[in-house]
């Protein structure tokens, strides 16, 4: 009884032997491993979603600026400044993008690692099964059929049967276990290939974004130099109140200031506006005030007459200047100054065409991005009722079969 029960316990204590090595090198690795059980919860998704919403707001604040966006210089300023705020947040986005893609390629080439190391481990598991196979297994049979009194190469049909259908039940088994690690391999590389597409599409949406905002800084740009432009115009513009050379009447007027001031000949010539000639006019006042006090106290017998020379220059001198005010020409604005303002206005009927299309295309964008997340959360699920509870996974099968019938059918 010793000497039967002997081989059996043998292949008993190589089959579990054969079973626990395979669990070990094969199955604890992949249920070990942080970036599986990472996938397996859905744990990768959320950067995503940071990025994109971070994208969202990159755009709203572009069109806050769009909005405010004027031509005068200090909100020019203020438009620099958040440009400024919108490339510093481009550039961290940006870093963020290649530190997901530095991770992506690191997981990337630490599965490729595992999974060369378990082809090694499972190549080195194929010598010991066809040992196992062709020696250890014949050696026990032919035990058995001596314990049994019958020879097995003489036709014993039972003890035949029954190495075939041990030897197919193993084989049966390997072979699941081979397509169920097939299966976890091909879900993996699945899984890292949709990350890596949505971190490339990411990468495409912000390099959009960064032309948009080039164009933006190229408009501003132009914007700032057609403001240039204005200044520089407007200061070609004449002083306003300069006497014009054809304006006989107001030289006429300054004229006889200076005939009427003998001792300040040589001043009558730097007074070229009708400023100056007000000012003239309030020195003259000045200087009655001095012959009045003159009259009164040195010339009592001159003081009438020249006060009524005096009324008389000053009124008719207040004559024509207000007569000079109301048939004065206007000052018309110069023409490349119209020039720049027509096409200054030209460009912001573009600017304003542009950042509509603009606006659309984002709504159009906020759209896809909207029903992206529940894409790649339906995917997740699937991917982790597959290992976790394929039960549940069959059920959902079942019910969409069932509602497409129906359909179908109606």
């Amino acid at each position: 009884m010793v000497a039967f029960s002997s081989p059996l316990t043998k292949l008993s204590l190589l089959d579990s032997f054969g079973s626990s090595n395979i669990n070990r090198l094969i199955v604890s690795p992949l249920e070990g491993d942080p970036q599986y059980r990472m996938l397996a919860r859905g744990e990768v998704a959320p950067m995503a979603l940071l990025t994109y919403k971070r994208e969202v707001s990159i755009s709203i604040q572009d069109k806050r600026i769009l909005h405010r966006f004027g031509t005068s210089e200090r909100q020019w300023v203020e438009a620099q400044v958040e440009n400024a705020k919108q490339q510093a947040i481009l550039i961290s986005l940006k870093a963020q993008v290649t530190s997901d893609e530095a991770h992506i390629h690191l997981d990337l080439h630490s599965l490729r690692r595992k999974h060369a190391e378990l082809v090694g481990e499972l190549s080195n598991l194929y010598p010991k099964e066809e040992k196992l196979l062709s020696e250890t297994i014949p050696d026990l049979c032919w035990e058995l059929a001596q314990l049994q009194d019958t020879y097995i190469l003489q036709g014993d049909y039972d003890l035949k049967v029954m190495r075939q259908e041990y030897y197919i039940n193993r084989q049966k088994a390997f072979i699941n276990h081979l397509i169920n690690q097939l299966a976890r391999h091909q879900f993996l590389k699945i899984a890292c290939w949709l990350e890596k597409k949505t971190m490339l599409e990411a990468y495409s949406l912000l390099k959009v974004i960064e032309s948009e905002l080039q164009g933006y800084l190229s408009a501003t740009k132009g914007r700032v130099g057609r403001c240039l432009a204005l200044i520089q115009a407007t200061s070609d513009v004449q002083e306003q109140g300069a006497v014009d050379d054809r304006d006989t009447f107001l030289h006429g007027v300054r004229d006889l200031l200076s005939i009427h001031s003998n001792a300040q000949v040589g001043l009558s010539t730097t007074y070229v506006s009708a400023p100056g000639i007000v000012q003239q006019t309030s020195g003259l006042q000045s200087d009655l005030m001095i012959l009045q006090s003159d009259l009164e106290n040195a010339l009592p017998e001159d003081r009438n007459r020249c006060i009524n020379e005096l009324c008389t220059l000053i009124q008719s001198l207040q004559q024509l200047l207000f007569s000079s005010s109301t048939t004065a020409q206007p000052i018309l604005t110069p023409r490349p100054l119209m020039k720049e303002l027509d096409e200054m206005e030209k460009i912001n009927a573009k600017l304003s065409a542009a950042v509509e299309e603009v606006t659309l295309q984002h709504c159009k964008k906020n759209e896809i991005v909207k029903h992206h997340s529940q894409e790649v959360g339906f995917q997740r699920r699937v991917f982790v009722d597959f290992f976790c509870n394929p039960e549940r996974l069959t059920n959902q099968v079942k019910e969409l079969t069932a509602r497409v019938r129906a359909l179908q059918a109606s």
